[in-house]
């Protein structure tokens, strides 16, 4: 297999509800419907939403989801307050009425999302939160997040960092995201990322989809993940810092035998691994985008 479909396994969460993009239920369940059904739906991961909006989204979706023994469900990723114990029973309703053959279509939630900033809070999930989920604890990289990285570990959940927003200070520094990585990577916890990371490779981007929209450094998500590959691997930190910051997209060229960057080159069996078990995805309000950069460059790059 060709190493960017490794890299690029079920990366997208899609999160076409949340900005810039804000869609309708109806649109963003639509669009999911329609990338499942595409091309490209081997990049596409689960569909995200507030617990606040589930009895809307079980609605709206309701003619979308796929019906019968065969069919495979739907996978949703539910973003939890902290109001948890009131939503997880929800959750666990929703799940129980949209087995495999339920005339209400089948879908699952198996993933939980939780922003926390107190070690209580975490422990306090894991206490109400069922086995079965894996829950992502978002973190700020700021003087004490590795303590609530050890509660996340203890609680064998898995970590989330924050990229990016629609104001140029929700972005934090390249340095910020790697020490995040290097955290993790020290615990062996897995994390996922969310926001800002809609485009391929840095560069100076519009922050939102409104006309005249102020613009605003960004991360791309294929820096991010490359980065985290080879740190995984054992690059440098100041490779990594370099990967995480590089703008230009043709310095990462794709094989079949595995991934180089100015030099540097990751394997399949590399890039699996740090998927499977390190970085795990990224939510986007947009999936067309980062699937149709990363195409433009795949098909204009060597694949030798």
């Amino acid at each position: 297999m060709q190493s960017d479909r490794l890299l690029t396994a079920g990366l997208i969460d899609y999160a076409g509800l949340f900005p810039p993009a804000g869609l309708g239920m109806a649109e963003a369940a639509r669009n999911y419907a329609e990338y499942l059904g595409g091309q490209e739906a081997e990049m596409l991961g689960r569909f995200v939403l507030p617990a606040s909006r589930l009895s809307e989204f079980e609605e709206t979706a309701a003619d979308l989801l796929p019906r019968g023994a065969g069919a495979d469900p739907w996978k949703v990723a539910v973003l939890l307050t902290d109001s948890f114990a009131d939503e997880i029973p929800r959750i666990l309703k929703f799940n129980c009425s949209h087995w495999a053959d339920s005339p209400s279509g089948h879908a699952v939630i198996d993933v939980i999302e939780m922003k926390a900033s107190t070690q209580a809070t975490i422990q306090g999930l894991r206490t109400s939160l069922p086995e079965f989920y894996r829950a992502f604890i978002e973190l700020s990289v700021t003087e004490r997040f590795t303590e609530l990285l050890d509660a996340t570990r203890a609680a064998n959940f898995s970590a989330k960092i924050r990229t990016g927003g629609v104001e140029p200070a929700a972005f934090p520094a390249a340095s910020a995201i790697v020490t995040f990585m290097e955290e993790c990577l020290a615990r062996g916890l897995a994390f996922k990322a969310t926001a800002g990371l809609h485009h391929m490779v840095c560069s100076t981007y519009p922050l939102t989809y409104e006309a005249g929209s102020a613009s605003a450094p960004m991360f791309g998500f294929l820096n991010l993940f490359a980065a985290a590959v080879f740190l995984k691997s054992g690059t440098t930190q100041a490779d990594v810092l370099a990967i995480m910051e590089e703008n230009e997209a043709h310095a990462f060229v794709f094989t079949e035998e595995g991934m180089r960057w100015r030099g540097l080159e990751a394997t399949n069996a590399q890039i699996q691994e740090a998927r499977t078990e390190f970085a795990i995805s990224f939510g986007s309000c947009s999936f067309n985008e980062p699937v149709e950069e990363l195409s433009r460059l795949t098909t204009s790059t060597p694949s030798t």
